[in-house]
């Protein structure tokens, strides 16, 4: 006799876990599958008894390439690709399997997008022979998990192959083991249980660390002890009725005042409020970033002759200003170049339809997110609602504002479609669940030069980084005494267990984010003559947030945080525990990912739960 979800669920608490702790993902989903407990949650997710053979994209419906095909060609597939994997076929013989690693591997050799790749492709080191990623279609599903899984394994997708010969019948991945289960499986809420706890017992170790430590922190030693929880100790309770996110009558009032929609919140509704940002590809870069600050917007779309040309975004401007790319350098060439983040062949495949949700933009950002090809994942085009009208962007920040009208629109209508479902579910996810630790995020300090704050935002591949405390302990204090705003001050190397410290555990003063890349560009500042605290010195609180005034409660729900980045035009905020301490970073895109996550998976991952 199976067991039950609950009963299944508990004996591999920590696979859930690692799901839990790392941003969601197919193939998170596949290591804990894998994790030593494959067949139980297989059989948590009706697969217990699958073979390859049950969950396979079958030949005739996998994306294929023909041998010559360009890298443009091969983005725009994998792109299109639920799996991002293609057949390289040349007829009916398969000749290998296209995925995004080639796909890296091509831009990092610089290789032309115009160009024949498929033979330089078929040779790059490290590729897996066809072979090495074959497993047979009817064997069973648990030995596909543990072939996917493997560390020393780096195959994503294997080809399954007819039963006794060298004939590929299929392919198969991470999402199309995760897909195959379209059906809400109710499981405990341990994991958030786990990792909060996990936290209060390091916090309690850390108490009585510093107490017992005489020095002016804690010793390397004491960072690094793992703080181990008892898993067979956390008992799992049947799952509590969850609370719908609940919004005060005044705030809920003024969103409905302001659109009393009965219909669904489609892509359409939401870019049509906002108008869309436009340059040609004569203009200078420098040109480009002033109509981005004046607008408020954080991408504009690239036009020549009415034609749509690419998407210049905030990330091309903080990668030109690290990369110290001219101020008059045209938005033409830059388009043309290695770091644009969506040129114009990317255009078609994020591009999607006005009639389109929310769910389903937030679940191809989360894809373009976890898949880190390289190109935008805060951004897409949305067709204007009326035909023959130009493209609009959609931003990570547009979908978190969806998130509001579709509450606002259910809490009149009181029902609505799965996607509207899903977008429920999600709002009622915590902070806690869904950003991303503290320590996961780049960091610099006051007295740092802001162009080493930009490098490092630009190298974490961040859009914000944490300023954390290191000598002065605010910005007036960082600019007095010999600290003129234009100078930067060599200071002294830290060893590797105090710039530890100071990331973990350091006063988070504020942080620097790609919108003041913006800002810098705009005034002509590389910013290797100004520190940190100069550059929050000249701002205002209306141009630069406070800590405090960007700070949520860690338990608050998604559906109150994307209320307060809709009302303040806030792209991150910092999330703070109980003791008012920063213990993690939230961005518009991480609640994007989280309602992705939700659509894909309907809420299955103990992540959700």
């Amino acid at each position: 006799m199976l067991p039950t979800s609950r009963q299944a669920l508990c004996p591999f608490q920590w696979a859930s876990f690692r799901v839990f702790e790392t941003r969601l993902s197919a193939r998170n989903i596949v290591l804990a599958l894998a994790e030593g407990q494959a067949q139980h949650l297989l059989d948590l997710l009706g697969l217990g008894r699958a073979h390859v053979s049950d969950v396979m994209e079958p030949v005739g419906q996998a994306p294929a390439l023909r041998p010559g095909f360009t890298v443009r060609e091969l983005l725009q597939e994998l792109l299109a690709s639920p799996s991002r994997a293609a057949l390289v076929m040349d007829g009916s013989r398969i000749r290998g399997l296209a995925t995004v690693a080639d796909a890296l591997w091509a831009f990092d050799q610089q290789l032309s997008h115009t160009l024949d790749v498929w033979d330089r492709l078929a040779s790059r080191p490290g590729r897996p022979a066809l072979h090495g990623q074959a497993i047979p279609s009817d064997a069973d599903l648990s030995h596909a998990l543990n072939a996917l899984a493997a560390p020393e394994s780096n195959v994503r997708h294997l080809v399954a192959m007819e039963p006794g010969t060298s004939n590929v019948v299929g392919v198969v991945s991470p999402e199309h083991v995760v897909s195959r289960n379209s059906g809400p499986v109710a499981v405990p809420s341990c994991a958030p249980q786990i990792k909060v706890e996990r936290r209060h017992k390091s916090r309690e170790a850390e108490r009585v660390v510093k107490k017992e430590e005489t020095d002016e922190h804690p010793a390397a030693s004491s960072i690094k002890t793992e703080v181990k929880v008892e898993l067979e100790e956390v008992k799992c309770e049947e799952p509590a009725p969850k609370k719908r996110a609940v919004m005060r009558k005044n705030r809920m009032e003024r969103e409905l005042e302001s659109d009393a929609r009965t219909q669904a919140v489609t892509l359409g509704d939401i870019v049509a409020r906002r108008e869309t940002a436009t340059v040609t590809v004569s203009y200078t870069l420098s040109d480009a970033v002033d109509a981005l600050v004046s607008t408020e917007r954080t991408a504009a779309v690239v036009l020549d002759d009415g034609r749509v040309q690419g998407v210049l975004t905030e990330n091309d401007v903080l990668a030109a200003l690290v990369e110290g790319t001219p101020w008059k350098c045209q938005i033409g060439e830059w388009l043309m170049g290695s770091y644009a983040r969506l040129p114009g062949f990317m255009v078609p495949a994020l591009t999607l339809p006005a009639t389109a949700s929310i769910a389903d933009a937030a679940a191809e950002m989360t894809s373009l997110a976890e898949d880190g090809i390289g190109f935008t994942c805060h951004h897409m085009l949305v067709h204007a609602k009326e035909e023959g009208e130009s493209l609009r962007i959609l931003s990570a920040l547009d979908i978190a504002r969806g998130i509001i009208d579709t509450i606002a629109t259910r809490a009149i209508v009181g029902e609505g479609s799965p996607s509207a479902d899903s977008v429920i579910a999600a709002s009622e996810i915590t902070v806690e669940q869904a950003m991303k630790d503290r320590t996961g995020v780049s960091t610099c300090k006051l007295r740092d030069s802001l162009q080493k704050a930009f490098e490092t935002m630009h190298d974490a591949r961040q859009n914000c980084t944490l300023i954390v405390s290191g000598g002065p302990s605010s910005v007036d204090e960082a600019l007095d005494g010999d600290l003129p705003v234009c100078k930067v001050e060599e200071q002294e190397e830290l060893t590797e267990e105090d710039e530890q410290w100071q990331q973990e555990h350091g006063a988070v003063l504020g942080v620097i984010t790609s919108a003041d890349a913006l800002r810098a560009f705009s005034e002509h500042l590389r910013g290797n003559t100004t520190t940190v605290a100069g550059w929050l010195r000249g701002l205002n609180t209306q141009e630069h947030k406070t800590a405090a005034q960007r700070s949520i409660g860690c338990s608050t729900t998604l559906a109150e945080a994307a209320l307060v980045m809709s009302e303040c035009d806030l792209h991150h905020l910092l999330v703070i525990d109980d003791d008012g301490d920063v213990i993690g970073v939230l961005s518009a895109l991480d609640i994007v990912c989280a309602l992705g996550a939700s659509y894909r998976y309907d809420l299955t991952s103990p992540r959700f739960v």
